[in-house]
């Protein structure tokens, strides 16, 4: 039986059942869905004028503002991704059945974190139902991690992703800073959220 000290110091057992890994919060690696995807290949453009610790998701911004981030969490390998609007949107239509609630703020976080985890262990956690598939596809997701996973383990997902979106917000700041005359400065929509209020 393997095992891993928790943030309060606890060592919480995962277990190892015919082979099969099981991720804390108990789903099994064998119910994720698909083959292994390819982690994504970072980019590696050198633009010296940027702050070397926002330069690659400034590279990855100017792609539409698509970043990732890959890191090793309970023993088990993730990958989480910045947010498309429409995949915001969504979330929001997901979770619209606990407006109001108590509930309401951890079904935001858990439609986050489903929108945004691309793999564990290099596999999705459903299969894509096509390449238009948003809301079908993303409530199958969203009732995984709903269904299978702890609150601990979301959270700490959570985490993850906020400090991706940070990141997407300090490389846009850089961005802004750089933005010259023959770059169209990118400015927030009248009442819309400033960048800074990401």
């Amino acid at each position: 039986m393997k095992e891993f000290s928790a943030a309060m110091g606890q060592d919480i057992p995962l277990v190892d059942f015919e082979g099969d890994t099981f991720i804390p919060g108990g789903a099994p690696a064998s119910d994720l869905e698909g083959p292994e995807v390819p982690e994504p290949e970072p980019t590696s453009e050198d633009d010296a004028e940027f702050p070397s610790e926002v330069e690659e998701d400034v590279t990855g911004l100017m792609f539409l503002g698509a970043l990732s981030s890959s890191f090793d969490l309970f023993g088990h390998h993730f990958t989480l991704k910045t947010l498309r609007a429409g995949e915001e949107l969504i979330c929001a239509q997901i979770v619209k059945e606990y407006e109001g609630t108590l509930a309401q703020g951890k079904a935001y976080a858990i439609a986050q974190v489903a929108a945004a985890l691309v793999t564990v262990d290099g596999r999705p956690i459903v299969k894509s139902l096509g390449p238009d598939d948003g809301l079908a596809n993303m409530r199958q997701k969203f009732d995984f991690v709903r269904t299978r996973w702890y609150w601990p383990v979301i959270d700490m997902l959570y985490a993850h992703f906020s400090n991706l979106m940070m990141r997407q917000a300090s490389a846009f700041e850089a961005y802004e800073g750089k933005s010259n005359a023959s770059r169209m400065p990118l400015l927030p929509l009248p009442g819309s959220q400033s960048v800074k209020g990401f």
